[in-house]
């Protein structure tokens, strides 16, 4: 079985001995999950049923009376591992469960492996299965018999502890990040949801209260303007100066760069239009209510219902408004193939606007806290690619 011997790039002095090549399944076992009839599955029961999308959100759990075998139970620190969807291995830190089908509960020999290690060989082993997958990140899930026959390279068990002690204060710091990016993303939304029912005010520069909000119908904000694609099969349409964005591009407040782009030629040939710096981009199918502001001239295909707000209103006050009340816009969409909100239907939607000089103030306030949320994001995808780094060269 040891074959082949290695050593990684990064490596903790005091640690020569050679690296050794075992397949998988010769230091673990890996336990299938238990697949459920629908009956099976309860509101109420003894047992939280654990399925792939539980590991994402703490929502939509179903339950078990069932009494089981003792390895289709996952306690607190077990080792398992997702094989469908997002797979790749976890360690389960919430009270005992039953796990479903598409998880994998991993047992290791702990006189040979370190847990912690183990894990992050997994994840390092993940990463190499994927990029050798001919869809990459789409794969959608890997066989018992191919992770249990997957050999990678082990080091002695004391420098198995170290990298695993090293590592996992990486996570930790992670896990750190991620918790405070939360908490700070919680605390915006609790402050837009004061500010927007005038529970917060703001005072002038005087310190005299500003005037009182005026409903206003959305009609009054600004030009809402649609947008367009040019026909695919037209080269002379495509890769252009224009920029021109789709919904799934809205990921973030503000957009300069789009992934195509569109010529002049193009432009006229299709309903797109050009949209002016400044203007709010809102998504009205398939993803209603994301919305960005646009750094750029651009475009946008017909996915969206384009807001180039007036001179009387400050176009960052619109977007976190927007931002606070999407649930207004996915409530009055409609459709039979797909749901989408028209620009007729936007237009009634009724917006109780401040002055504009307090609409400046609110804006500048949230936008401040959008650039600490940025600030730790930017720090936490550093250390992602810190670590990805530090795996590739710390494992053979």
């Amino acid at each position: 079985m040891q074959n082949v011997k290695r050593v990684p790039k990064i490596r903790f002095s005091g640690f020569e001995e050679l690296w050794y090549e075992l397949k998988l399944g010769e230091v673990s076992t890996f336990y299938n999950g238990r697949a459920y009839k629908q009956e099976e599955l309860l509101n109420k029961g003894t047992y939280p049923v654990l399925r792939v999308g539980n590991l994402f959100t703490n929502e939509n759990w179903y339950y078990s009376n069932l009494e089981l075998e003792a390895n289709k139970y996952i306690k607190h620190g077990d080792l398992i591992y997702a094989w469908s969807a997002s797979f790749g291995p976890r360690i389960w830190n919430g009270d005992k469960v039953i796990y479903h089908y598409h998880i994998w509960k991993v047992d290791i020999n702990e006189s040979e492996v370190n847990k912690g290690f183990f894990y992050q060989l997994l994840d390092n082993e993940t990463a190499k299965m994927k990029s050798m997958s001919s869809n990459g990140f789409a794969l959608l899930h890997i066989t018992k018999n191919t992770i249990e026959n997957w050999k990678s390279f082990f080091p002695s068990l004391p420098e198995q502890q170290k990298i695993a002690a090293f590592l996992s204060a990486v996570d930790e710091k992670i896990q750190q990040l991620t918790q405070k990016k939360h908490l700070l993303e919680q605390y915006k939304k609790g402050l837009m949801q004061k500010i927007f029912n005038r529970e917060i005010r703001f005072k002038d520069e005087s310190g005299r209260d500003f005037p009182e909000w005026e409903y206003r119908r959305f009609a009054d904000v600004g030009e809402i303007v649609g947008g367009g694609t040019p026909d695919t099969f037209n080269d002379k349409y495509w890769n252009g100066e224009i920029l021109w964005f789709t919904p799934t591009e809205i990921k973030q407040k503000y957009l300069s760069k789009s992934k195509r782009t569109i010529t002049k030629e193009g432009l006229k040939k299709s309903s797109a239009k050009v949209l002016p710096k400044g203007t709010i981009l809102l998504s009205t199918r398939a993803t209603i209510g994301d919305v960005a502001i646009a750094l750029e001239e651009c475009s946008t295909n017909q996915g969206f219902q384009n807001i180039i707000v007036s001179a009387n209103n400050d176009n960052e006050f619109i977007y976190y408004w927007i931002l606070n009340n999407k649930k207004e816009f996915i409530t009055r969409s409609s459709g039979s193939t797909f749901l989408e909100i028209s620009k007729a239907e936007i237009n009634k939607i009724r917006i109780q606007l401040p002055s504009k000089n307090e609409q400046k103030l609110i804006a500048v306030f949230l936008s401040a806290i959008d650039n600490k949320i940025e600030n730790i994001r930017f720090e936490l995808e550093n250390t992602y690619q810190w670590k990805k780094g530090l795996l590739q060269q710390m494992f053979v």
